[in-house]
């Protein structure tokens, strides 16, 4: 945590004060239901099989018609005693225990509240991601059974053809971020007007200490980065 005791006593007022007695945070990528099953298969979260059976799922539903509100799971800020929560919670534990489809619970969380109408949890002043610090170094590597490539020489040598419409997510991504405060924040860092976050200190620090090695030129530094997001 980096908040102190009274931003969490402030927190808990919050909760207690909400609608539904739950605060998230949006996903930052945003999208779709969707979406996100194509993000989890661009960076090989799951498998093509687990996400087919999801979306099988969730299209059989009388209420589904994509436009739930996708949640950032890191963190989930609730009240235990708030029957809006124990409703969710026991409706998307039914599903999800019986291990019949994605082990990624982002969207069958966020198809959880659309069924029940609880579509607005942010609070958009005091974003939940300001009250912990990542652990980078916890940060590990998912992998899964079936379709996803054991090694990182297979996943290197392989060039994987993405759809159109998966293109144009990624376009609208890319000019959505431009448009950000964190796009602008990038450049002056860059530019040498902004001093560099602590959490980017702190992996300049690491790589320069861990990973990085004499002689290497960029492509090498671009290609090892490249191959290795795919695990993140």
């Amino acid at each position: 945590p980096t908040a102190n005791r009274t931003r969490f006593d402030h927190l808990a007022s919050m909760i207690e004060q909400s609608k539904f007695g739950l605060v998230q945070d949006p996903h930052p990528q945003g999208g779709t239901l969707t979406t996100e099953f194509q993000r989890i298969l661009r960076w090989e979260k799951d498998t093509k099989a687990h996400v087919d059976a999801s979306l099988d799922w969730l299209r059989s539903r009388p209420d589904w018609n994509n436009t739930a509100n996708l949640y950032w799971n890191a963190i989930i800020a609730y009240d235990p005693s708030s029957v809006h929560y124990q409703t969710a919670s026991e409706f998307f534990w039914e599903r999800y225990r019986k291990e019949l489809d994605s082990w990624r619970d982002q969207p069958l969380w966020a198809y959880s509240l659309h069924h029940f109408g609880f579509n607005d949890l942010t609070v958009k002043k005091d974003p939940l991601n300001k009250y912990f610090a990542q652990d980078l170094e916890r940060k590990g590597v998912h992998a899964y059974a079936g379709d996803v490539a054991p090694s990182v020489q297979e996943m290197v040598t392989q060039c994987k053809p993405i759809t159109k419409e998966e293109k144009e997510e990624i376009t609208k991504e890319i000019k959505d971020y431009e448009k950000s405060p964190k796009f602008k924040a990038k450049q002056n860092e860059v530019m040498g007007t902004a001093k560099i976050a602590a959490h980017h200190a702190a992996i300049v620090q690491y790589l320069k200490a861990k990973v990085l090695q004499p002689n290497w030129n960029i492509l090498e530094l671009g290609c090892a980065a490249g191959s290795m997001l795919n695990f993140v």
